[in-house]
């Protein structure tokens, strides 16, 4: 895997190579820049900006020059001499993308059924299977807005870049000078089996805390606690992107820390190149999405006590594991934080106290009344 993952994005998943490859491969590997600045390529180093009243000086700018941009291959094209290359590493770019894909839903779904196997009752189970549509209406609008949230969010990404940089604020440098070494010094502690833990956790570990509660709140009688945690699910897919189109901020792994997870394991960057953009770091969504199971987890330990606690687990080493690898600030996971708490909050006083079911249920006997 590893052979042919270098195929496409070069010896290593960071730096200079993976640049020129993307270039040679008629790639966008950075985002548009604005006229008035230039790039510094020593990697590390704020760039300088000419000053429009002193053409002959210049003065410290607070945009970075990331280690590499976001790689991405829009299929073969009929440029001389390169489409038979461009349609082999096309391929070999597809097949790798399915195989993360498919190693990601095998591991998902075996977790559910493993921790399943221990919370979910047969009672409960036959209950469900009796109750299940009438479950499934009640959270089916929520489910839908979600839905067609994540769509939108998919169609935007491929222009908000440009848009950011016309009405944002890159703040990498700031965030930098309000932490200093914090991510590389966690780094400092890092071994290979740390690493080998911190990126499961943040790939494997990330998508199953986001589907099982899904799961095990569709076993529960009252489907109130499933249409809170789809409706705050939806809050933080509305919220975080919006926040993305105002605030640029490179990673620490594009300027002053280690990239371990693509380093170590450069294939996981097929998949996160498809859902993210590397200067969309605050608020870290990994973050505030964890932290919004581990809170619905406590408000329905009553139910599923286990849940708590493996939620509130895997909400921490989530945390932890965005900074260890190099992909967040501090300052992103705080506001990751905070960003949950909006959710909660907003979400906790949207969905009503009944269901959609009971509600118009009642509606028709009023009216047939």
């Amino acid at each position: 895997m590893r052979s042919a993952v270098e195929t496409v994005l070069g010896r290593r998943s960071s730096g200079s190579q993976v640049l020129r490859r993307a270039r040679r491969l008629k790639t966008a590997p950075v985002e548009p820049v604005r006229n008035s600045r230039r790039f510094d390529r020593r990697v590390g180093r704020p760039n300088r900006t000419v000053s429009r009243s002193n053409p002959g000086s210049t003065v410290r700018a607070r945009r970075l020059t990331p280690r590499v941009g976001r790689l991405t291959l829009d299929g073969p094209t009929n440029c001389p001499g390169e489409s038979d290359e461009l349609a082999r590493s096309w391929v070999t770019f597809t097949q790798m993308l399915r195989s993360v894909l498919t190693n990601l839903v095998l591991v998902v779904v075996g977790l559910i059924a493993l921790v399943g196997s221990v919370l979910f009752s047969r009672s409960q189970l036959a209950r469900t299977r009796r109750e299940l549509l009438a479950r499934l209406r009640d959270a089916a609008p929520i489910a839908l807005v979600l839905g067609l949230v994540l769509v939108a969010n998919g169609i935007v990404r491929q222009h908000m870049a440009g848009l950011s940089w016309i009405v944002g604020w890159e703040l990498t440098w700031t965030f930098y000078q309000l932490e200093g070494g914090l991510v590389p010094w966690i780094q400092s502690f890092r071994t290979p089996a740390l690493t080998a833990v911190f990126s499961y956790v943040y790939v494997y570990g990330y998508a199953f805390l986001l589907v099982f509660p899904v799961v095990a709140y569709l076993l529960l009688a009252d489907t109130r606690p499933l249409r809170v945690l789809l409706t705050a699910y939806t809050i933080n897919y509305t919220l975080g992107p919006l926040v993305y189109v105002f605030v640029i901020a490179y990673g620490p792994r594009n300027f002053a820390a280690e990239s371990l997870l693509y380093d170590v394991y450069p294939q996981y960057q097929l998949l996160t190149a498809e859902v993210n953009r590397n200067t969309n770091v605050f608020p870290s969504l990994h973050v505030s999405l964890s932290v919004t199971v581990a809170v619905v987890a406590y408000w329905t330990r009553e139910c599923y006590p286990a849940w708590w606690y493996l939620g509130a687990l895997g909400s921490g080493c989530i945390a932890v594991a965005t900074m260890y690898l190099g992909i967040h600030w501090a300052i992103d996971v705080a506001g990751g934080v905070v960003l949950a708490a909006i959710s909660l909050w907003l979400a906790d006083r949207l969905v009503d106290r009944r269901s959609l079911a009971d509600r118009l249920r009642r509606r028709q006997q009023q009216s047939e009344e």
